[in-house]
């Protein structure tokens, strides 16, 4: 019976909990979530999703220290979860 492959599930939530450093030997999957992340999303990506899931932080506080507007924020960290999702659909093709 072949194996069924697991669609992923995007919730940075989740996803963030696997990055803490020198976890990546228990969580292998980590080191690649941490590469997504570096390699694939900008820098206000960066900045928006470390804020949010790393610092706890509100949209509206995150709206509030980069001078942009609460839309603007939820924009950016909807475009940073579909590019990671992209990334991790695409490793479980090859």
């Amino acid at each position: 019976m072949p194996k069924k492959l697991l669609k992923p599930d995007f919730c940075a939530e989740s996803a963030f909990a696997f990055l803490k450093d020198g976890e990546e030997d228990i969580f292998p999957s980590a080191k690649f979530i941490r590469s997504v992340i570096d390699d694939c999303l900008t820098e206000k990506q960066k900045k928006y999703l470390k804020s949010r899931y790393y610092g706890r932080s509100t949209l509206k506080e995150i709206a509030k220290s980069c001078g942009v507007s609460v839309p603007t924020v939820s924009r950016t960290l909807k475009r940073a979860e579909k590019r990671i999702r992209a990334a991790l659909k695409y490793s479980l093709r090859r």
